[in-house]
């Protein structure tokens, strides 16, 4: 879990090397994404992976899935 991707991240710096590591290693990254950072998360995910809602039951599916 990394705490959130914003925009430090998409701009280069803040977590953005954990977020590289992390995801290059084929480790599930579990974070927050704000509405106005989708598109640079989007952008920086390749459109790669699963968004979930801010919801207990889909987070507990996504777990149970990976």
């Amino acid at each position: 879990m990394i705490n959130k991707f914003a925009k430090q991240d998409a701009a280069g710096r803040g977590l953005r090397a954990e977020f590289v590591d992390a995801i290059t290693r084929g480790v599930p990254v579990l974070t927050a994404v704000p509405k106005k950072c989708l598109a640079d998360w989007r952008t920086f995910t390749a459109g790669v992976g699963t968004l979930l809602p801010c919801d207990r039951q889909f987070l507990e599916q996504w777990w149970f899935d990976i």
